[in-house]
C-alpha cells in the first residue's frame, strides 16, 4: 500500500481523527506530518476530501465515488448477461430451425434475423435491463 492510500484508509476509518492523530498512528509506516499533510493536500485539490473546520477529513466523496463505480459495474454485467442468454435462446431457435429442416443458407439467416429481433423485443429478461433508479 502506497503512503497515499495509508493516509487514506487512515481517516477512513478514523472519520474523526486529526492530522496530529494521523501522526501518532501512522510513525510506524514511516510517515511524517509533512508527508501526511502532502497527501490530504493532494486528495483536497483532487475532491477526493475535504476539510472540516474541526481539523478532521470527510472522505465520504471517495467511498461514495467507489461504491457509485461499483454499481454501475455490476449494473453494465447484468446487462451483458441478459444480452447473452438474449443471443443464447436466438441461437438455439436457429439451430433447431436448421437441423429440423433442411434449408438454404437465406432462408436460415433470415431466421436467425427474425429470432434475434424476436427475443430482443419479447424476451423475459427485458425487466432487468434497465437500472434499479431509471
Amino acid at each position: 500500500m502506497t503512503k497515499a492510500e495509508t493516509v487514506r484508509k487512515y481517516f477512513i476509518d478514523n472519520p474523526n481523527a486529526t492530522v496530529d492523530d494521523a501522526v501518532e498512528n501512522l510513525a510506524s509506516a514511516g510517515l511524517d506530518k509533512r508527508s501526511i499533510n502532502i497527501n490530504l493536500k493532494r486528495d483536497i485539490e483532487r475532491g477526493n476530501a475535504i476539510a472540516n473546520v474541526d481539523g478532521t477529513f470527510d472522505y465520504t466523496l471517495l467511498t461514495d465515488a467507489k461504491m457509485k463505480a461499483a454499481d454501475l459495474l455490476a449494473w453494465k454485467q447484468e446487462i451483458r448477461q441478459a444480452l447473452v442468454e438474449q443471443l443464447l435462446d436466438a441461437n438455439k431457435v436457429v439451430l433447431g430451425h436448421f437441423w429440423g429442416n433442411t434449408k438454404t443458407k437465406k432462408t436460415i439467416a433470415n431466421d436467425f434475423n427474425q429470432a434475434t429481433h424476436d427475443c430482443l423485443h419479447t424476451s423475459s429478461h427485458s425487466d432487468n435491463v434497465l437500472p434499479h433508479n431509471a
